[in-house]
Formats: structure tokens, sequence, C-alpha cells
């Protein structure tokens, strides 16, 4: 099994314009959160990653209807591909020559390397490949598509098209604690909701209690899809200190609160140090000592 990085951008490369299956085995090292370490390696069941291939292929469906029938000169199908899953993209994937991975028969294994650096780069990784993806399907489609319909049908296959409305709960709680004020500027009220960690990052699997907070329309506006730096974390945490009702009624709200952090922590763990963190406002600094910002967000999650 080749295990670099130089193999996986030279596998991307040499399969860079077959089906979009490809690019969802791609995408899935770096967006699935169901890889687990084993050894030197990380793993992936093999069900999970099919239902998942097959629930991405659905949602894409369902988005502008996609169901693409154009014949390609061979009459192949190019619209159902995560139905030949196993043996079309993992064959590939898991050939002893080419390949990026194991099979084990029931898991599929990357190299630490080549899941390190895929989850490092993700965002850079994700950009291009919802593009190239979004090209795809306008491939083989019909011509009244447009480029900008297909990157909204990508995007909503990942879940990062439509958020979901803040829940009744919440928006009470909301109403009957107004007098809170911006987190991050500590000076105007609580006019909007700021997610935490950037929804435009994470899309619905963020978008719940745990990675809301109070937000001025200012600072909400300018934090916009930046991560925050180590001063943005520090008044988080201050504000979580000081108000424990806060904090309790959002982990009523979502019980899986420590999982959550923990998952935010992960993704910090791949950031660079050179990496533009947000503290306030208009205050931006390079996040730093990324350990300083892991250990504050790990004594979040046990509040």
């Amino acid at each position: 099994m080749a295990n670099t990085t130089a193999d996986l951008l030279g596998w991307r490369e040499t399969n860079q314009d077959k089906g979009l299956q490809y690019w969802l085995f791609s995408t899935s090292i770096y967006l699935r959160e169901d890889w687990e370490k084993d050894n030197d390696k990380y793993k992936i069941n093999k069900e999970i990653l099919k239902s998942w291939m097959e629930e991405c292929y659905s949602e894409l469906e369902e988005e502008g209807h996609w169901n693409i029938r154009k014949d390609d000169g061979k009459k192949l199908d190019r619209t159902r591909p995560a139905r030949g899953f196993f043996k079309t993209v993992v064959g590939v994937a898991t050939n002893s020559i080419v390949g990026i991975a194991e099979d084990d028969g029931d898991n599929i294994l990357v190299s630490s390397e080549i899941y390190l650096h895929s989850n490092k780069f993700s965002e850079l990784y994700f950009r291009f490949d919802s593009l190239t993806m979004a090209e795809r399907i306008l491939r083989w489609t019909d011509d009244d598509k447009e480029f900008i319909d297909a990157k909204n049908a990508i995007l909503h296959m990942f879940g990062l098209k439509k958020r979901s409305r803040f829940p009744n709960k919440f928006r009470e709680y909301k109403k009957l604690n107004k007098s809170l004020k911006c987190v991050y500027c500590d000076d105007l009220q609580w006019k909007q909701t700021d997610h935490i960690f950037p929804w435009s990052m994470s899309g619905n699997n963020f978008d719940h209690a745990a990675n809301w907070i109070p937000a001025c329309r200012d600072c909400n506006g300018n934090k916009s899809a930046y991560v925050l730096g180590k001063v943005g974390w520090e008044k988080v945490r201050d504000f979580y200190n000081n108000n424990p009702n806060y904090v309790g009624e959002m982990k009523n709200q979502h019980l899986n609160w420590k999982k959550h952090y923990s998952e935010v922590k992960r993704r910090y763990e791949f950031y660079d140090s050179n990496k533009q963190g947000w503290n306030g406002y208009k205050d931006m600094e390079t996040l730093g000592n990324i350990t300083e910002i892991l250990d504050i967000i790990q004594k979040i999650s046990e509040m």
C-alpha cells in the first residue's frame, strides 16, 4: 500500500477525471468522523463508508433532481456509482500497486501520513474537491444547468447549503435572557447567535446548542468564517465560567457537549500555528501555540 502524501496526490491526479465516487472517497478521509486510529494507520468500517456515499448520492439527486442519464458513448449509467462502490472505488483505492488504502475485509485503512495530511489541509481540499465534483455533474446532465446549480447541489449533498432554524426552545431561552452581552466585545447586547466553530466549515453537523454563543451584529459579521484564536477561546471560556446557567441550558439542549468539543479540538490539532485566528471584532492574530488553545477547549469540554 502506498502511504505517503505524494502517493495520495498521485492517486488523486490519476483519478481526477473519473466519477464522483472517487472524490467522495477522497473527501471521506477528512470529512467523516468515523475514522479510528489503528496502530500506525487509520481505519473506517466499509459499511459505514458505503452507507455515507449512498446517502450523499440521495441528497445530490434530491437537490435539483440530478438524475443524470446521459449516454457517454459506452452506454454507462454514471448516476448510480455508489451501487458498485466496493467493486470500483475501493478496488482502485486498495490496489496493491497504485492504491492508497488497504482492505482488511471489514475496514478500509489508510496510513497516518495520508490521514493527517488530508485533515491538516481539509479546507483547501474541500474547496478544490467541491468545485471539481460540481464540474463533473455538469458534464453528465442537461445543458440548461448552470455551474452555480451544480455547486449548490454539491454543498447540499454535504449538508452545507441550508442552515437549520434555531429550535423554539433555544429562541425562547434567548428571549428570556436578552440582557446577556456579546461574548466577544462584552459591550453590545445579544442580537445574533454566533457559531463558535464556523458553520461554513462544518455544516449542520455543528449547527446545535453546544456551538452557539451570544454575539452582537458587528462581531458576528466580522468573525465570518474565521476560527477563534487563543484570546477568542479565552473569551468563550470566561463567558461559560461566568454564566453556568447558560452552559447548563445548552448542555440540556445538546447532550453531546463533550463529544462536540472533542471534535473541535481534533480539528484544531491539524491547524498550523501561522493560521489566522479571530479574537473579537477586527482583532486578528496567528494561532501561535496550538497546545494552549487545545488546553482551553479541553477545559470547556469538561464543564
